[in-house]
């Protein structure tokens, strides 16, 4: 897989980081929910995802702030 680069408003990445992080929450959710329930496997899963998506969400939150310094918006 090739990297290309794309280009985003802020508008727009602010509402990627805050979809990301509403993902993270509804995951972290679920996985309390089945917190004490035995073999589950879903649960493995859960916590890949939210693992990669709070990455995904602390990159974009850099990406945000690199963005702002670049274009001296305060």
């Amino acid at each position: 897989m090739s990297k290309q680069l794309v280009s985003l408003r802020l508008k727009d990445m602010y509402a990627i980081k805050h979809a990301l992080q509403l993902q993270i929450q509804s995951k972290k959710k679920r996985l309390e929910e089945i917190e004490n329930v035995p073999d589950i496997p879903e649960k493995e899963q859960l916590v890949q995802d939210i693992s990669h998506e709070s990455w995904l969400a602390q990159n974009m939150e850099n990406e945000i702030l690199d963005f702002r310094k670049a274009y001296n918006i305060h």
